[in-house]
């Protein structure tokens, strides 16, 4: 499934210019495309440290039980 494209202008510091330059000559990718995919990856990252942030819930809520349990003489 092909997704639709927009345009992004953004600024960027001289170093990190340099950098974009010397990586899309040396994998043969245009600067957009290397600019896209850290951009993809940032996202991926955000939305595991969400998904670890509610785990770390989930376990919570699973301690309060097991304590519960315990309190109340339930455990086998």
């Amino acid at each position: 499934m092909e997704r639709e494209m927009i345009r992004v202008n953004t600024r960027i510091p001289f170093d990190l210019n340099d950098w974009l330059d010397a990586e899309a000559t040396r994998t043969g990718l245009s600067k957009s495309a290397i600019v896209m995919m850290a951009t993809e990856n940032y996202r991926r990252e955000k939305e595991a440290f969400k998904s670890m942030a509610d785990m770390g819930q989930v376990v919570e809520k699973l301690q309060q039980i097991e304590q519960m349990i315990q309190r109340n003489g339930l455990e086998g």
